[in-house]
């Protein structure tokens, strides 16, 4: 009896997630547009965006595609573990192209929102990684913190280059920069760039690609802007990053001639919020034993990280932002990532199949006292020295 409940109750879940939920957000916002609509009828200049922060529905905007979709072929990685997860079995995925969109007295948030002028939600630029589809974006959520908003006006064309999480390494590397080939191949030229400046990486990779203080926009200093001419550019990846993505990051970025660094490194998180290995000091002094470096990437400027992995012939490293700078090693550099026993993550793994690196891969030991207990991608781990010390034959 208990089971047929508790079966009875997980198809609920799901029933409710797959249908109900989407039926009844999209109920909610027609009623949403339906009550505008009256309300414009006796007052025409009504916007809900610019006085309650509602977005007033959804508009699709279709841009110009610049870049076309594109296959990923992978291979297995290594691993001591005794077959693959799961996660790891696709080995031929399709990579998003991009396309680009000029949307006249537009609007942009620090959030990653892109809407028109009348305050319609574009799906095709924006993001909101918590979000059941566009129907269940925050900006159709009443809260009178955002009412009547401070919007910011600019004239002239501004690229708004914002993503959710552009304050994450990875994301600023792989979802934030690349819109500037996007706009580069639909030939636009802004005036002005509109994006987060919070982290010391953002503003010296702006510096780097010669984009000046006076043309930036800060999403601290401006939460909402408007612009005359607001070039909007779609999102170039989440786990597979496509080919020109990194062709383009190592365009930019990969130096003439690179600082000394050890050849083999130990990516440290000790620092970190989360994704902690919990025996970090057994795990550092083993890896010391083996000639690696200790390295806390967050530490280093942008250009040093960029030295550090181009020169790098063997990275170790738990799951983190730190290794998105796998994008500067060179051909044949060999990886070995760990990960919570109940979150692999294949982002990296795909990045070193389109770099030519050695991956391998093992995972941390089940121990509930590691895990989060909101987010399993956060949980800490605990690494056996016994398989580290099998899986680091694979890569040497």
């Amino acid at each position: 009896m208990i089971l047929l409940m508790l079966v009875v109750k997980s198809a609920f879940k799901k029933g409710y997630k797959k249908y109900f939920y989407v039926t009844l957000k999209k109920g909610e916002r027609n009623m949403r547009v339906l009550f505008f609509a009256i309300l414009k009828l006796f007052y025409r200049r009504f916007n809900p965006f610019r006085m309650l922060g509602i977005a007033h529905g959804i508009q699709s905007v279709k841009g110009e595609e610049v870049i076309s979709p594109s296959q990923i072929k992978r291979v297995f990685p290594k691993t001591i573990e005794v077959s693959s997860h799961s996660r790891f079995y696709d080995l031929e995925v399709e990579a998003v192209g991009g396309s680009v969109a000029v949307v006249r007295d537009g609007f942009s948030t620090s959030k990653a929102a892109s809407l028109t002028s009348s305050g319609r939600l574009i799906p095709e630029y924006t993001q909101q990684f918590t979000m059941k589809g566009i129907e269940g974006h925050k900006l159709f959520t009443f809260q009178f913190g955002r009412c009547f908003p401070k919007i910011s006006h600019f004239d002239g064309v501004v690229a708004t280059l914002t993503a959710d999480c552009h304050h994450n390494y990875y994301h600023w590397l792989f979802d934030v920069l690349p819109k500037l080939y996007l706009l580069q191949k639909a030939k636009i030229k802004p005036d002005k760039y509109y994006l987060d400046t919070s982290k010391p990486f953002q503003k010296e990779s702006l510096a780097m690609l010669g984009i000046e203080e006076n043309q930036i926009i800060s999403c601290q200093d401006h939460p909402i802007i408007s612009a005359s001419s607001l070039a909007l550019s779609s999102y170039p990846c989440l786990y597979e990053q496509p080919h020109w993505v990194i062709d383009f990051v190592r365009k930019q970025f990969l130096p003439e001639k690179t600082p000394t660094f050890s050849p083999k490194i130990y990516i440290s998180r000790k620092d970190a919020p989360c994704r902690r290995v919990v025996n970090e000091e057994e795990v550092t002094l083993f890896l010391q034993k083996e000639g690696f470096e200790v390295v806390q990437t967050e530490h280093l400027t942008f250009a040093e990280q960029i030295a550090l992995f181009h020169q790098a012939e063997v990275v170790v490293s738990p799951h983190g932002a730190g290794l998105s700078n796998l994008v500067f090693c060179n051909k044949d550099a060999k990886v070995l990532q760990f990960f919570s026993p109940r979150n692999p993550c294949i982002c990296f793994w795909t990045l070193s199949n389109l770099l030519s690196l050695e991956y391998a891969y093992f995972r941390g030991e089940e121990d509930s006292s590691t895990y989060s207990p909101t987010e399993p991608g956060e949980d800490d781990m605990l690494i056996d020295l016994g398989k580290l010390k099998a899986s680091l034959k694979f890569i040497q």
